[in-house]
């Protein structure tokens, strides 16, 4: 190895211990408004009115339960003035009310992917704030991050790759026990956990496929800050799994489709005890994609309003066509599922820039009938830089004064009428939601 290189490799080391430092002081600092990272509870706060369209019932019927000491009476501050509901509480109206809005017994959860090849496109905003989403409606919702940046588990109070110190989930807790009393593999996993979270991925599914360690992802789900909200976190180790799948396919002992199909498997005895699942992709065309869109219901590609960002697109689609035309000829025992929906949602519009204008209209000629019903379109608001900064989304912050409060809404608003088709659209499957929808 020459100097020269040894020094680049130096210098890139030090940019990493100097990056990973600020973002540690960063997510430790203490919030003039919402707090300490770690302490990471809901602090938005929603009027009897809304609470009441939440929950699916009248304000007469929550303040009538109040009375009767059957919901503990809303916060009130040292002047008696009520302070709202939290998320928190409106869940457990949801309970005493018993009006959860879940599929039934018998139905499965809905599977929507978000992918694009482009960066910067919102597909990590569109996946984790359709989650919350539906979850602060009241949809039990698992979130699956499978791209190695691992933006979207942050975004979910989880940072990838931090040391592991205490269990997290019944997978980690059976780990540090098994880990003390000697077993050697749990030992392995454990130590493996203290660098990076591999193990909390959907990476160890993918080398079940010839290890048989794992049938489903059971091993990877944990909960989150949200009530009906878990997550299946990402890594960056998660970046050489799909190098992984690529040395199975020389390995006679496992089945080809699998290998397209694993995660659709995966997912299947999950299906049961969600409404949603979520699948944020990484960018690019890979194995894992090619996963997630065999495990999809919907597909939904975020479009920018950019001619360089729409070739991309159009690229992408026609990558991930070619793709799925070379499986349907050559690995015919494939389970891809029932009917797939290919869903384009425009983003990052601005009303005041001609191109921005000149763009959606070509994007709406183009891919009128694959548009969301209602042809909806993702503006772009100042709400979403202020939280990935602030690590809180729109639908976790609270405004502090009436500007904030102004443009906190209109972005409630931009996103709630795309996440509204989205879900009339995937939930019309389920018999029990006909007469509802």
């Amino acid at each position: 190895m020459t100097d020269e290189l040894q020094d680049f490799i130096d210098d890139l080391e030090q940019a990493v211990k100097i990056g990973r430092e600020t973002i540690l002081e960063i997510v430790g600092a203490e919030d003039e408004h919402f707090g300490p990272f770690s302490d990471r509870t809901i602090k938005r706060r929603f009027t009897r009115k809304d609470a009441a369209e939440l929950v699916g019932v009248t304000a007469d019927a929550i303040i009538k339960a109040e009375k009767a000491g059957k919901l503990p009476e809303p916060d009130k501050d040292e002047k008696k003035k009520m302070l709202g509901y939290t998320i928190y509480q409106i869940d457990h109206m949801r309970s005493y009310f018993k009006t959860y809005p879940w599929k039934a017994e018998n139905e499965e959860a809905r599977v929507l992917c978000v992918t694009n090849l482009k960066g910067g496109c919102y597909k990590t905003t569109l996946s984790t704030y359709i989650s919350q989403f539906a979850a602060l409606n009241g949809r039990r919702v698992l979130f699956i991050d499978t791209d190695p940046q691992g933006s979207g588990s942050v975004l979910m109070n989880k940072m990838p790759d931090e040391p592991l110190t205490e269990p997290v989930n019944e997978f980690t807790k059976q780990i540090f026990r098994d880990a003390e009393l000697g077993d050697d593999r749990a030992i392995e996993i454990k130590e493996s956990l203290q660098s990076d979270h591999y193990h909390l991925t959907i990476g160890p599914l993918a080398e079940s496929l010839e290890n048989h360690e794992f049938e489903d992802l059971s091993y990877a789900i944990q909960s989150t800050h949200w009530p009906n909200l878990d997550i299946i976190q990402s890594s960056i180790a998660l970046s050489l799994s799909n190098l992984v799948i690529q040395k199975l396919l020389s390995d006679d002992s496992v089945q080809p489709e699998m290998i397209y199909t694993y995660l659709r498997a995966g997912i299947e005895k999950h299906k049961k005890d969600y409404d949603l699942i979520v699948f944020d992709s990484s960018p690019d065309v890979a194995f894992n994609n090619v996963n997630l869109v065999a495990a999809a219901d919907m597909v939904l590609m975020p479009a920018p309003l950019d001619f360089i960002d729409y070739h991309a697109s159009v690229r992408y689609l026609e990558v991930f066509k070619e793709a799925f035309v070379y499986l349907q000829s050559n690995l015919s025992k494939a389970d891809f599922g029932s009917k797939k929906v290919f869903r384009v949602l425009p983003t990052k519009f601005d009303k005041t820039n001609e191109i921005s204008t000149r763009m959606l209209s070509i994007v709406n000629d183009s891919f009128e009938r694959f548009l969301l019903k209602g042809q909806p379109v993702i503006s772009f608001t100042q709400q979403v830089p202020v939280g990935n900064f602030t690590l809180r989304s729109i639908y976790e912050t609270e405004p502090h004064n009436r500007s904030s409060r102004e443009a906190h809404s209109r972005a409630i608003k931009i996103f709630a009428n795309a996440f509204e088709p989205i879900m009339n659209e995937l939930e019309s499957a389920w018999p029990s939601k006909q007469d509802y929808l």
